[in-house]
């Protein structure tokens, strides 16, 4: 995995990223087992340096990553902990302009905001009303493979659905595939959407969803292999996926964060991994 940071958004994340590193590595240093690092440390180095095992528990990491991670960077994958943005309005004035709105525009709004425990900001996406809604990351461009994580909640009461996309196209015709992560129900899909056409893939899976609380996301798109997996904020990420499924249906698009209805869906990390 390679970060992009380049121009003055690059320059902030790039400062982020230093502070992160350097707390995760100094945590391995102690080697203390009162000493815990967070997930978003672990997702760093995992971006970085690529899929490594850490034991969160022992923080056992007996390599020396930092020069390795700090050398490896070139400007390829993505991360942002939207840290890079103004506080306000979301496509909006640089350097809010590189996120697109799609799909039914008019029924929700999205901001940037302050707080979350990366970059002190976070996305909110406020969904007015109940139709398909999305907000493209355009830095990434059209991708086929990919491994994107992101870290979402629901701020105000469990009525909220929230939607990790891969593969996304369409003006008047939506297509992509998409995590469904309901929070009234407790209850996590996947979806395809072609051309308008909604299909359900394989069966949903049941998940105790807590209001004003952090889960990680996990969505992988390779070949006609689609996986998922949702965890809470602070534990170690499961080895297994949730579910795993497959279809042939669609081939590249965009990637992005959305919803279906609901106020206050929240996301303050978002990364994409091409594999």
């Amino acid at each position: 995995m390679k970060i992009l940071w380049g121009g003055r958004r690059g320059q902030d994340f790039r400062k982020t990223f230093v502070r992160i590193t350097q707390e995760a590595l100094e945590v391995l240093r102690l080697g203390d087992p009162s000493l815990r690092i967070t997930q978003e440390a672990v997702e760093v180095l995992r971006y970085a340096y690529g899929d490594i095992t850490i034991n969160l528990e022992l923080a056992t990491l007996t390599l020396n990553l930092f020069p390795v991670i700090v050398s490896s960077m070139t400007p390829s994958d993505h991360i942002t902990v939207f840290s890079e943005y103004d506080l306000g309005a979301i496509p909006g004035a640089s350097p809010n302009d590189d996120w697109t709105e799609r799909w039914h525009t008019t029924l929700a709004a999205c901001t940037i905001e302050s707080g979350g425990d990366h970059g002190g900001q976070f996305l909110r996406v406020d969904h007015s009303g109940e139709n398909r809604y999305a907000l493209s990351w355009d830095a990434v461009g059209d991708v086929a493979d990919v491994d994107i994580i992101a870290r979402i909640r629901w701020a105000e009461q469990l009525q909220g659905v929230a939607r990790v996309y891969a593969r996304g196209s369409g003006t008047t015709g939506e297509t992509g595939y998409f995590v469904d992560v309901h929070s009234d129900t407790d209850e996590i899909e996947l979806w395809r959407y072609n051309n308008g056409a909604a299909t359900q893939i394989g069966s949903a899976l049941s998940k105790a969803i807590v209001e004003d609380t952090w889960y990680w996301l996990r969505f992988r798109v390779v070949g006609t292999a689609l996986k998922y997996k949702m965890w809470i904020d602070g534990v170690s990420e499961p080895g297994s996926w949730d579910k795993e499924e497959t279809d042939a249906t669609l081939a590249t698009g965009w990637v992005g964060f959305g919803s279906y209805r609901g106020n206050f869906n929240d996301c303050d990390w978002f990364g994409v991994d091409e594999v």
